[in-house]
């Protein structure tokens, strides 16, 4: 999911394809299929990934109820200007 993720950040969703995929990963476009049914769940792996409650929690840790809010509103803005975007 990290080559996927990364190709969406340098150029953008539309970018994101199981053969960009594959040849950022190194190998033939069929074999990744072996492990990622298509390009719908790919996306939904991506999002998964990057949605990943695990790492806010780290993020989080030490902070008062106050800077816990100021993160998930900082994140929730971010999202949906990437999504406007």
């Amino acid at each position: 999911m990290a080559s996927a993720i990364a190709v969406a950040d340098a150029e953008g969703l539309d970018a994101v394809s199981m053969r960009r995929v594959a040849a950022e990963l190194g190998v033939g476009t069929m074999s990744l299929y072996r492990y990622v049914p298509g390009e719908y769940e790919l996306l939904d792996l991506m999002l998964d990934r990057v949605s990943d409650p695990g790492d806010a929690a780290q993020r989080l840790k030490g902070r008062d109820w106050r800077g816990v809010l100021e993160t998930y509103a900082h994140g929730s803005w971010r999202s949906s200007r990437l999504r406007a975007s």
